[in-house]
């Protein structure tokens, strides 16, 4: 069983918390500015997180369960770099995404090498620095 602290650690990766669509169901104003974007009502902005939602987020007009999620379930895993498939073409990045879907790889993979403790430990720092963190250059070395 999952421990209740890592709930807002999606089975892909991606850190719930620093979705913008997990922030808006928090927030008014960036509900109207996703909702005006999307050309939605600002009321359907909401998402408590995939593991809460279940792998599907109404608001993202999902008509069945994310694939990725529906994998791991099937497999009874936890995480999807615990499988002997990983990595696979469902952690791809897809268009459209409200975040860069790339950080479900580095945090699964920092959490393989790291343990989960660690990146539950850091993943806040992981995430700012993430989608706010100023390198020079793609290749520069970030410190944590």
């Amino acid at each position: 069983m999952i421990m209740p602290e890592v709930d807002n650690l999606a089975p892909c990766g991606i850190y719930c918390p620093g979705c913008i669509v997990y922030k808006a169901s928090d927030n008014e104003k960036l509900a109207e500015k996703l909702a005006e974007n999307m050309g939605v009502d600002s009321d359907d902005v909401h998402c408590d997180g995939c593991r809460a939602e279940e792998g599907k987020i109404d608001f993202l007009s999902m008509e069945s369960k994310c694939e990725t999620y529906k994998c791991v379930e099937e497999k009874g895993l936890e995480f999807c770099s615990k499988c002997e498939d990983f990595p696979c073409s469902r952690l791809y990045t897809f268009r459209n995404s409200p975040q860069p879907h790339n950080s479900k790889m580095m945090n699964l993979t920092l959490m393989d090498k790291k343990g989960l403790d660690w990146l539950m430990d850091n993943i806040e720092e992981l995430t700012e620095l993430y989608y706010f963190g100023d390198k020079p250059h793609g290749g520069d070395k970030l410190e944590l």
